[in-house]
């Protein structure tokens, strides 16, 4: 009798620790899960831009951050589960804010260049640009780089232009003032006012800046300088970097970074301006 109650008291025992063996197992995977789409959750990409340039990055009469650049990355980041995180900064500071790993990419018409080719990893571009010199609706005068002799041209401080102007002056001799601007928004109205002659801008944003600025001002000469834009990552990030190519293909092939283009800049720049 006793050797049978023992036997019942065992295979009670062995039952109730296969129950909380059980509800232990259950009780990880439950924790698990909520782990999982907790990260799931909380995946940030950290984007740097300046809010400073139509149509790309700005402020509109909300001030909420919009432009091109801004719905491209919002896009990117729905597709991919991601937030996005914004830091605004003066543009000549953002590649440097990539280097201290305080922002993953730029999102403001951040151009390839050799120099920065160096030091960081571009997607495939989703712009494709090229520069075109700004001047007063009175001036018949300027029509290239080369009537700037004796002239002053401003551009934004840290820019593939401001490079591109510091050598070109060298290189050919020319003789023009060139001044540097942390804040490339008063640009054009110094223009207007005679302070300055000329800025070198990208074709198809210029003519949106134009426009919303109510200035005075046109294009002079053809455009040049073929150029584009891509988002920059640190050499060693190139997981995200990796990911932005494959959403942005996906964005080219539905259309709908087509639709963002003309929605912002009036025509399709996702592809090879004709400027011949």
């Amino acid at each position: 009798m006793k050797k049978r109650n023992f036997i019942h008291i065992t295979l009670i025992l062995f039952i109730f620790i296969l129950i909380l063996a059980a509800c232990g197992q259950s009780g990880e995977s439950n924790l698990a899960g909520k782990q999982e789409k907790a990260a799931e959750g909380n995946k940030v990409i950290r984007v740097g831009t300046s809010g400073k340039t139509i149509p790309s990055s700005y402020y509109d009469d909300n001030k909420k951050l919009v432009g091109y650049d801004i719905d491209v990355i919002n896009e990117i980041a729905k597709r991919s589960g991601y937030k996005v995180e914004y830091t605004v900064a003066d543009f000549s500071g953002l590649f440097g804010l990539i280097e201290s790993n305080r922002i993953d990419t730029i999102a403001n018409q951040a151009e390839i260049t050799p120099e920065r080719e160096k030091k960081f990893n571009f997607t495939e571009p989703y712009v494709y640009s090229a520069w075109q010199l700004v001047v007063r609706g009175d001036d018949d005068k300027i029509r290239s780089l080369e009537d700037l002799d004796g002239k002053i041209i401003a551009q934004g401080m840290g820019t593939a232009k401001e490079k591109y102007l510091e050598d070109y002056k060298n290189k050919h001799g020319i003789d023009f003032d060139l001044k540097s601007y942390e804040d490339s928004g008063g640009i054009f109205l110094d223009i207007v006012n005679k302070r300055l002659d000329a800025n070198l801008v990208d074709y198809p944003s210029g003519l949106i800046k134009i426009e919303k600025s109510g200035l005075d001002l046109k294009y002079a000469g053809d455009p040049f300088e073929p150029t584009v834009f891509a988002f920059p990552f640190k050499k060693d990030n190139q997981e995200l970097q990796k990911l932005f190519d494959e959403k942005l293909a996906e964005l080219k092939e539905d259309g709908t970074l087509k639709k963002l283009s003309e929605k912002w800049f009036k025509l399709d720049v996702t592809k090879p301006l004709d400027i011949d």
